[in-house]
Protein backbone atom coordinates (compact mmCIF):
# COMPACT_ATOMS: atom_id res chain seq x y z
CA UNK A 1 0.00 0.00 0.00
CA UNK A 2 2.10 2.95 -1.22
CA UNK A 3 1.67 6.15 0.79
CA UNK A 4 2.71 9.59 -0.40
CA UNK A 5 3.34 12.63 1.77
CA UNK A 6 1.89 15.81 0.30
CA UNK A 7 2.68 19.29 1.59
CA UNK A 8 0.14 22.12 1.56
CA UNK A 9 0.50 25.86 1.07
CA UNK A 10 -0.21 26.44 4.78
CA UNK A 11 2.63 24.09 5.83
CA UNK A 12 0.47 21.11 6.72
CA UNK A 13 1.06 17.50 5.76
CA UNK A 14 -1.37 15.15 4.04
CA UNK A 15 -0.89 11.41 3.68
CA UNK A 16 -2.47 9.78 0.64
CA UNK A 17 -2.75 6.01 0.38
CA UNK A 18 -3.15 4.18 -2.93
CA UNK A 19 -4.30 0.59 -3.40
CA UNK A 20 -5.13 -1.71 -6.28
CA UNK A 21 -8.20 -3.73 -5.30
CA UNK A 22 -8.83 -6.88 -7.35
CA UNK A 23 -12.43 -8.04 -7.73
CA UNK A 24 -12.81 -11.04 -10.02
CA UNK A 25 -10.94 -10.16 -13.24
CA UNK A 26 -11.09 -6.41 -12.62
CA UNK A 27 -8.65 -4.15 -10.81
CA UNK A 28 -9.88 -0.91 -9.26
CA UNK A 29 -7.74 1.97 -8.01
CA UNK A 30 -8.69 3.14 -4.52
CA UNK A 31 -7.44 6.17 -2.61
CA UNK A 32 -7.73 7.31 0.99
CA UNK A 33 -6.28 10.22 2.94
CA UNK A 34 -5.50 11.41 6.45
CA UNK A 35 -4.04 14.58 7.93
CA UNK A 36 -1.07 14.68 10.29
CA UNK A 37 -3.49 14.94 13.23
CA UNK A 38 -5.51 11.88 12.24
CA UNK A 39 -4.46 8.39 13.29
CA UNK A 40 -6.45 6.56 10.63
CA UNK A 41 -7.20 6.98 6.95
CA UNK A 42 -10.69 7.91 5.81
CA UNK A 43 -12.90 5.80 3.56
CA UNK A 44 -11.47 4.44 0.33
CA UNK A 45 -12.73 6.26 -2.74
CA UNK A 46 -12.62 5.59 -6.48
CA UNK A 47 -10.06 7.03 -8.85
CA UNK A 48 -10.89 9.67 -11.45
CA UNK A 49 -10.94 7.22 -14.35
CA UNK A 50 -13.79 5.25 -12.72
CA UNK A 51 -15.86 8.42 -12.53
CA UNK A 52 -15.40 9.71 -16.09
CA UNK A 53 -16.26 6.52 -17.97
CA UNK A 54 -19.51 8.11 -19.15
CA UNK A 55 -17.81 11.08 -20.86
CA UNK A 56 -16.55 9.54 -24.11
CA UNK A 57 -18.79 7.75 -26.59
CA UNK A 58 -17.76 4.09 -26.45
CA UNK A 59 -20.43 2.83 -28.84
CA UNK A 60 -17.85 2.01 -31.52
CA UNK A 61 -15.84 -0.38 -29.34
CA UNK A 62 -18.05 -3.36 -30.11
CA UNK A 63 -17.73 -2.77 -33.87
CA UNK A 64 -13.96 -2.52 -33.46
CA UNK A 65 -13.84 -5.75 -31.46
CA UNK A 66 -15.88 -7.58 -34.13
CA UNK A 67 -13.68 -6.16 -36.91
CA UNK A 68 -10.46 -7.29 -35.18
CA UNK A 69 -11.87 -10.77 -34.55
CA UNK A 70 -12.89 -11.16 -38.21
CA UNK A 71 -9.65 -9.66 -39.55
CA UNK A 72 -7.33 -11.79 -37.44
CA UNK A 73 -9.43 -14.93 -37.04
CA UNK A 74 -8.84 -14.70 -33.28
CA UNK A 75 -12.06 -14.26 -31.25
CA UNK A 76 -10.41 -12.29 -28.43
CA UNK A 77 -8.06 -10.26 -30.63
CA UNK A 78 -9.46 -6.96 -29.31
CA UNK A 79 -8.67 -8.03 -25.75
CA UNK A 80 -5.12 -8.96 -26.79
CA UNK A 81 -4.58 -5.62 -28.51
CA UNK A 82 -5.93 -3.76 -25.50
CA UNK A 83 -3.55 -5.66 -23.22
CA UNK A 84 -0.62 -4.84 -25.51
CA UNK A 85 -1.63 -1.18 -25.54
CA UNK A 86 -1.76 -1.10 -21.74
CA UNK A 87 1.66 -2.74 -21.47
CA UNK A 88 3.13 -0.28 -23.99
CA UNK A 89 1.63 2.62 -22.06
CA UNK A 90 3.04 1.37 -18.76
CA UNK A 91 6.52 1.04 -20.28
CA UNK A 92 6.34 4.59 -21.64
CA UNK A 93 5.15 5.98 -18.30
CA UNK A 94 8.00 4.22 -16.51
CA UNK A 95 10.55 5.64 -18.97
CA UNK A 96 9.17 9.19 -18.63
CA UNK A 97 9.06 8.90 -14.83
CA UNK A 98 12.72 7.78 -14.74
CA UNK A 99 13.62 10.72 -16.95
CA UNK A 100 11.76 13.30 -14.85
CA UNK A 101 12.95 11.94 -11.49
CA UNK A 102 16.49 10.82 -12.29
CA UNK A 103 17.37 12.25 -15.70
CA UNK A 104 17.66 8.76 -17.21
CA UNK A 105 17.17 8.52 -20.98
CA UNK A 106 16.00 5.12 -22.19
CA UNK A 107 17.33 5.13 -25.75
CA UNK A 108 16.12 1.55 -26.28
CA UNK A 109 12.48 2.70 -25.96
CA UNK A 110 11.58 4.12 -29.37
CA UNK A 111 8.25 5.57 -28.23
CA UNK A 112 9.94 7.38 -25.35
CA UNK A 113 12.66 8.73 -27.63
CA UNK A 114 10.05 10.11 -30.05
CA UNK A 115 8.57 12.05 -27.13
CA UNK A 116 11.95 13.07 -25.70
CA UNK A 117 13.21 14.42 -29.04
CA UNK A 118 10.11 16.57 -29.53
CA UNK A 119 9.45 17.91 -26.05
CA UNK A 120 10.47 21.49 -25.29
CA UNK A 121 12.76 22.39 -22.40
CA UNK A 122 10.61 21.86 -19.30
CA UNK A 123 11.21 22.57 -15.61
CA UNK A 124 9.83 19.29 -14.26
CA UNK A 125 8.91 19.35 -10.56
CA UNK A 126 7.31 15.99 -9.79
CA UNK A 127 5.87 12.82 -11.29
CA UNK A 128 3.33 10.18 -10.24
CA UNK A 129 1.72 12.48 -7.66
CA UNK A 130 -1.29 11.20 -5.70
CA UNK A 131 -4.19 13.62 -5.22
CA UNK A 132 -7.42 13.52 -3.22
CA UNK A 133 -10.49 15.73 -3.55
CA UNK A 134 -12.10 16.24 -0.15
CA UNK A 135 -15.32 17.70 -1.57
CA UNK A 136 -16.26 15.17 -4.24
CA UNK A 137 -14.35 12.28 -2.65
CA UNK A 138 -12.19 10.85 -5.40
CA UNK A 139 -8.49 10.26 -5.89
CA UNK A 140 -6.02 10.05 -8.74
CA UNK A 141 -2.40 9.96 -9.83
CA UNK A 142 -0.96 12.84 -11.83
CA UNK A 143 1.61 11.80 -14.43
CA UNK A 144 3.78 14.92 -14.03
CA UNK A 145 3.92 18.54 -12.87
CA UNK A 146 6.16 21.30 -14.17
CA UNK A 147 6.76 24.97 -13.41
CA UNK A 148 6.14 27.64 -16.03
CA UNK A 149 7.89 30.95 -15.25
CA UNK A 150 6.13 34.20 -16.02
CA UNK A 151 6.90 36.03 -19.25
CA UNK A 152 5.27 39.26 -18.09
CA UNK A 153 6.46 41.59 -15.37
CA UNK A 154 4.18 41.51 -12.34
CA UNK A 155 2.50 38.27 -13.40
CA UNK A 156 3.47 35.24 -11.27
CA UNK A 157 4.50 31.90 -12.73
CA UNK A 158 2.34 28.82 -12.40
CA UNK A 159 2.34 25.04 -12.37
CA UNK A 160 1.40 22.94 -15.38
CA UNK A 161 -0.24 19.53 -15.07
CA UNK A 162 0.72 16.87 -17.65
CA UNK A 163 -0.75 13.55 -18.72
CA UNK A 164 0.86 11.13 -21.17
CA UNK A 165 -1.28 9.02 -23.51
CA UNK A 166 -0.28 6.44 -26.10
CA UNK A 167 -2.43 6.13 -29.22
CA UNK A 168 -2.39 4.52 -32.64
CA UNK A 169 -1.91 7.14 -35.35
CA UNK A 170 -5.07 6.27 -37.30
CA UNK A 171 -7.25 6.41 -34.20
CA UNK A 172 -5.74 9.70 -33.08
CA UNK A 173 -6.12 11.31 -36.52
CA UNK A 174 -9.79 10.29 -36.57
CA UNK A 175 -10.67 11.78 -33.17
CA UNK A 176 -7.92 14.10 -31.81
CA UNK A 177 -10.24 15.45 -29.10
CA UNK A 178 -10.74 12.99 -26.24
CA UNK A 179 -13.15 14.52 -23.74
CA UNK A 180 -12.37 11.94 -21.08
CA UNK A 181 -8.66 12.79 -21.10
CA UNK A 182 -9.44 16.48 -20.72
CA UNK A 183 -11.83 15.87 -17.85
CA UNK A 184 -9.17 13.75 -16.17
CA UNK A 185 -6.68 16.62 -16.12
CA UNK A 186 -9.31 19.06 -14.88
CA UNK A 187 -10.25 16.67 -12.07
CA UNK A 188 -6.61 16.44 -10.98
CA UNK A 189 -6.29 20.23 -10.96
CA UNK A 190 -9.50 20.46 -8.89
CA UNK A 191 -8.14 17.96 -6.38
CA UNK A 192 -4.91 19.96 -5.95
CA UNK A 193 -7.00 23.03 -5.20
CA UNK A 194 -9.10 21.03 -2.72
CA UNK A 195 -5.93 19.91 -0.95
CA UNK A 196 -4.49 23.44 -0.85
CA UNK A 197 -1.46 21.81 -2.43
CA UNK A 198 1.97 23.39 -2.80
CA UNK A 199 1.51 22.59 -6.52
CA UNK A 200 -0.95 25.41 -6.96
CA UNK A 201 -1.98 27.51 -8.82
CA UNK A 202 -2.47 25.20 -11.78
CA UNK A 203 -3.11 27.41 -14.80
CA UNK A 204 -2.43 24.97 -17.63
CA UNK A 205 -3.16 21.39 -18.53
CA UNK A 206 -1.22 19.60 -21.26
CA UNK A 207 -2.06 16.27 -22.84
CA UNK A 208 0.86 14.51 -24.54
CA UNK A 209 -0.32 12.13 -27.26
CA UNK A 210 2.49 9.76 -28.24
CA UNK A 211 1.90 7.32 -31.09
CA UNK A 212 2.82 3.67 -30.68
CA UNK A 213 3.04 2.95 -34.40
CA UNK A 214 4.74 6.11 -35.72
CA UNK A 215 6.99 8.95 -34.60
CA UNK A 216 4.09 11.41 -34.27
CA UNK A 217 3.83 13.32 -30.98
CA UNK A 218 1.34 16.09 -30.24
CA UNK A 219 0.83 18.16 -27.09
CA UNK A 220 -2.60 19.71 -26.54
CA UNK A 221 -3.19 22.56 -24.08
CA UNK A 222 -6.67 22.44 -22.57
CA UNK A 223 -9.08 24.80 -20.81
CA UNK A 224 -9.14 23.41 -17.27
CA UNK A 225 -12.14 25.47 -16.16
CA UNK A 226 -14.39 24.31 -18.97
CA UNK A 227 -13.54 20.64 -18.45
CA UNK A 228 -13.87 20.92 -14.68
CA UNK A 229 -17.54 21.76 -15.29
CA UNK A 230 -17.84 18.70 -17.51
CA UNK A 231 -16.12 16.54 -14.90
CA UNK A 232 -18.47 17.70 -12.13
CA UNK A 233 -21.48 16.80 -14.28
CA UNK A 234 -19.90 13.40 -14.91
CA UNK A 235 -19.36 12.98 -11.16
CA UNK A 236 -23.01 13.79 -10.46
CA UNK A 237 -24.12 11.02 -12.83
CA UNK A 238 -21.58 8.61 -11.32
CA UNK A 239 -22.79 9.46 -7.79
CA UNK A 240 -26.46 9.11 -8.75
CA UNK A 241 -25.90 5.69 -10.30
CA UNK A 242 -23.88 4.53 -7.29
CA UNK A 243 -26.55 5.64 -4.80
CA UNK A 244 -29.33 4.16 -6.94
CA UNK A 245 -27.48 0.83 -7.09
CA UNK A 246 -27.15 0.85 -3.29
CA UNK A 247 -30.88 1.53 -2.88
CA UNK A 248 -31.77 -1.38 -5.16
CA UNK A 249 -29.44 -3.73 -3.28
CA UNK A 250 -30.99 -2.62 0.01
CA UNK A 251 -34.51 -3.21 -1.33
CA UNK A 252 -33.55 -6.69 -2.55
CA UNK A 253 -32.17 -7.55 0.87
CA UNK A 254 -35.29 -6.29 2.62
CA UNK A 255 -37.59 -8.14 0.24
CA UNK A 256 -35.60 -11.38 0.28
Amino acid sequence: MPVQIHETLDNKTLYINFEEVVTGNRTAHKYSMRTEKQLHYGDKVDGVTSIIKNVDDASGLMDWAIYEAERSGVPDQARRLTKQSIESGLQLHAAIENYIKYGKIDRSNKTFMNWYNRIDETDWKASEVYVFDRTYLYGGTIDALSWEPSTEEGVPGHYVIHDFKTKNTKSYNNYQVYQKDRCQLAAYARALRSMNSIYYPIMEGRLHYIMRDSDKVEVQTIDLGHYEDMFINSWKLYDFVKRDKYKKQKQFRLGG
